[in-house]
C-alpha cells in the first residue's frame, strides 16, 4: 500500500517517506536489460521486407512464455515490416507482446498500420541497445501513430512525442507537443 499523493509540500507516499526517484529508474534500467537479454535470441525470419503485400514476419521460431511472446528487433525498417506484414503465424497462446529494439541510434518510430495478428493484445517496447550491452540513451520520437503502441519502456532515453499518441511511456525525458 505505498498510494502516491501530491501535496504542497511534493509528492510522497502515504507513508510519509519520499520516492528515491534514482532507485527507482536504477530498477527500470534492470529490468530494461533482463527483458533484452530475454529477448535477443528471438529473432523472427523476415522476408520481403520492402515489397508492399508480400512482405511477412515468420514467428514459428519464436516459444511463447506463460502467454506472453518476446521479440527482438534490430532494425527500425523490420519493426515496421512486422506492424505491416501480413503475418498469421503468431503463437496462438500469446496474449502480451514484448518488443525490444536493439538500437544505438536516435529513431523516429511511425507504425501507420497494425498486423492483424497483434489487434487485442498487450503490446509493450523496451529500447535497450543489447549489441553493445547498454542502456538506450539516444532519442525517440514517436510522429504520427495510428495504432496504439502501448508501453513504451527507455529508461535512460528522451521521448518526443506528438500527434496525439495513445500509451504510456517511461523514459528518462518525455517531450510532449500535444497541449501546445
Amino acid at each position: 500500500n505505498n498510494t502516491v499523493k501530491i501535496a504542497n509540500t511534493g509528492l510522497y507516499r502515504e507513508s510519509s517517506n519520499q520516492i528515491d526517484f534514482d532507485n527507482e529508474f536504477s530498477r527500470l534500467k534492470e529490468n530494461s536489460k533482463k527483458i533484452a537479454d530475454f529477448a535477443q535470441n528471438n529473432n523472427p525470419v523476415i522476408t520481403d521486407s520492402g515489397v508492399w503485400g508480400k512482405q511477412n514476419v515468420d514467428l514459428s521460431n519464436l516459444k511463447s512464455v506463460n502467454g506472453v511472446l518476446y521479440i527482438n528487433f534490430k532494425h527500425l525498417t523490420d519493426l515496421q515490416t512486422f506492424y505491416n506484414s501480413t503475418s498469421s503465424n503468431m503463437p496462438a497462446d500469446v496474449k502480451t507482446i514484448v518488443i525490444n529494439m536493439d538500437v544505438s541510434t536516435d529513431i523516429k518510430l511511425e507504425l501507420g498500420s497494425q498486423n492483424y495478428a497483434i489487434t487485442g493484445k498487450k503490446v509493450m517496447f523496451n529500447f535497450y541497445n543489447t549489441s553493445q550491452d547498454q542502456q538506450f540513451d539516444k532519442s525517440i520520437t514517436l510522429g504520427n501513430q495510428s495504432v496504439d503502441l502501448g508501453l513504451i519502456l527507455s529508461p535512460a532515453a528522451t521521448v518526443n512525442i506528438s500527434h496525439g499518441y495513445s500509451g504510456s511511456v517511461v523514459a528518462n525525458e518525455v517531450n510532449s507537443s500535444n497541449w501546445a
